[in-house]
C-alpha cells in the first residue's frame, strides 16, 4: 500500500508534519505501540514503519523487555507482537497486559501455519498476520486498532 499526498506519492525520507497528514486525514494526538520483537531487523523496520505514521514506538527485543516498557511508560494503546518470542510468548505478554488493560488492542505476527490463539484473540480487539506481512499491512492494522483507541493528553510545549 502506498500513502499519497496531493496525488502524489511521498518523498522518501519524510515525515509528515503532523499526525494525519497523509491522505488528508484529520490531525490526531499521538498513540502508544508497543512493539515486541525479537529480530532486530524486523523491529527497526517496524519502528520506522509506526513511527512514520505518527505513533510514538517502544520496541521490546522479547515479551520482557516489552513488558517493562510498557510498565515504565503506564500507557499503551496497541501492542505489535511477534507470537514465539524468548522469555515471553506474544500471547503471554498480550495476556499479562490485559489485566491491567483489558481490552487492550493487539496484533500478533507469525511464521507459523497454526497458532493456538483462539482464547487471547478473543479476549479483546485482536488481528493475527502470518508472515511474511508487509509494514504497510502491519501499519494498516495498527491504524485500524488505534481508531478506537483512547490516545494519552496532548503532550504540553
Amino acid at each position: 500500500m502506498t500513502k499519497r499526498h496531493s496525488g502524489s506519492e511521498e518523498p522518501v525520507g519524510r515525515e509528515p508534519e503532523a499526525v494525519g497528514e497523509l491522505e488528508g486525514q484529520v490531525p490526531r494526538r499521538r498513540h502508544n505501540v508497543l512493539l515486541a520483537e525479537d529480530d532486530p531487523q524486523v523491529r527497526g523496520l517496524l519502528t520506522r514503519v509506526l513511527e512514520g505514521e505518527g505513533y510514538r514506538v517502544l520496541a521490546g527485543s522479547d515479551g520482557g523487555a516489552a513488558l517493562e516498557l510498557a510498565r515504565s511508560l503506564g500507557t499503551i494503546d496497541v501492542v505489535v507482537t511477534d507470537v514465539a518470542m524468548p522469555v515471553l510468548r506474544g500471547p503471554e505478554l498480550v495476556r499479562e497486559l490485559r489485566t491491567v488493560r483489558p481490552g487492550l488492542p493487539a496484533v500478533f505476527i507469525t511464521g507459523e501455519v497454526e497458532v493456538p490463539l483462539g482464547e487471547i484473540l478473543s479476549s479483546g480487539p485482536s488481528e493475527l498476520l502470518t508472515k511474511p506481512v508487509s509494514p504497510s499491512a502491519v501499519a494498516a492494522v495498527v491504524n485500524q486498532l488505534a481508531q478506537g483507541a483512547t490516545p494519552p493528553p496532548a503532550e504540553e510545549g
